[in-house]
């Protein structure tokens, strides 16, 4: 299966589960968790940094990037990002920004209806449930992020997480072939769902895995998120 669907279509996916699947996989930044901002970097407004925060913290993250891509390494974490903003701070500070910022991430994220009870249909059904996210977030800070923003019993729905930042590599890249050996299934045994195209959909079909791309808005819609309000 590699099918489009829209969010009102989540929640019914179970009826369309082909034979055999026995977990479904889900994305979890605008799939699970969504967020109250227009883009994810809108965030960053709020930090508290020199011009509002968005370009240093955007800037800091493309730099740590490229230390890790010159020594060899594809992923970084959130306490790299820091380190490379503030590269004289202590470690103490650094962490400080850090537990800032993922504070600022779970007021600004909530957990999307339709992808919670799809994972209840799922455990009802009696299929195993994972979470796969590319993010610069450590596994404890992603599960930490998700029981705080949407609560303990939707993380509890999940029966494994995985974060790309603890395998050095992303969806694109070679992480379902950590999940599939990890769960120990067949590529063919599990649904993956998630907004991204790359990642979720061409990524996930290329390893074999049922994928299915989920679109949050029409074109229109996306191009008035893009304009923002108009003034009148």
């Amino acid at each position: 299966m590699k099918i489009e669907i829209r969010a009102h279509e989540l929640a019914d996916m179970m009826e369309r589960l082909p034979e055999g699947v026995t977990t479904l996989s889900l994305d979890c930044f605008d799939t699970l968790l969504w967020r109250t901002v227009n883009t994810p970097r809108d965030v960053f407004a709020a930090l508290g940094l020199p011009g509002g925060g968005v370009e240093l913290r955007l800037w800091s993250e493309q730099g740590a990037y490229r230390t890790a891509r010159n020594r060899g390494e594809r992923r970084v974490t959130l306490h790299d990002i820091y380190r490379h903003m503030l590269p004289r701070a202590g470690e103490t500070e650094v962490d400080r920004r850090v537990a800032h910022e993922l504070s600022l991430e779970a007021r600004h994220c909530f957990a999307f209806a339709p992808t919670v009870e799809l994972m209840r249909r799922a455990k009802t059904r009696g299929l195993e449930v994972v979470i796969v996210s590319d993010m610069y977030l450590s596994h404890a800070q992603l599960c930490a992020l998700i029981a705080e923003a949407a609560g303990e019993d939707v993380l509890a729905l999940a029966d494994r997480v995985y974060v790309s930042s603890e395998y050095g590599c992303g969806k694109a890249e070679g992480l379902f072939d950590h999940v599939l050996a990890d769960i120990g299934r067949r590529p063919d045994q599990v649904l993956h769902i998630g907004d991204n195209p790359q990642a979720d959909y061409h990524a996930a079909d290329q390893w074999g895995l049922h994928a299915v791309l989920l679109k949050q808005f029409d074109a229109e819609a996306e191009q008035r998120l893009r304009m923002g309000p108009r003034r009148r």
